[in-house]
């Protein structure tokens, strides 16, 4: 079970990368968790 804050984090998280890496976060990604396994579907 994965706590919902892990989830919150894991989300900035994303948005900060996305950010670095291209100027902005998508409003539109959806994070997968599974396995320890962190999957990013666009």
């Amino acid at each position: 079970l994965v706590h919902q804050s892990k989830v919150k984090d894991l989300e900035d998280e994303v948005s900060r990368i996305y950010t670095d890496k291209i100027g902005y976060a998508p409003s539109f990604y959806h994070v997968n968790i599974g396995d320890g396994v962190k999957t990013i579907e666009l």
